[in-house]
């Protein structure tokens, strides 16, 4: 069904974390500048994403953007 999107998160062999977007047959990766875990855990109606990240300190943030 069109305009359905799938969200979450995969990692490498490294064990660094990343967010995904999937719509319409198209696998985008989500990495947040500097951080070593990003995930994806939910998107809107007007194609914001939200999720969380690691910084480079260890600190937990949310994140919330356009797609």
């Amino acid at each position: 069904m069109p305009g359905l999107e799938m969200v979450g998160d995969w990692s490498d062999v490294q064990g660094d974390v990343y967010g995904y977007t999937l719509r319409d047959g198209k696998f985008t990766t989500v990495n947040f500048p500097g951080s070593s875990i990003t995930s994806i855990r939910g998107v809107n109606h007007r194609e914001m994403i939200v999720g969380e990240f690691l910084d480079a300190a260890g600190g937990d943030h949310g994140l919330c953007r356009k797609r």
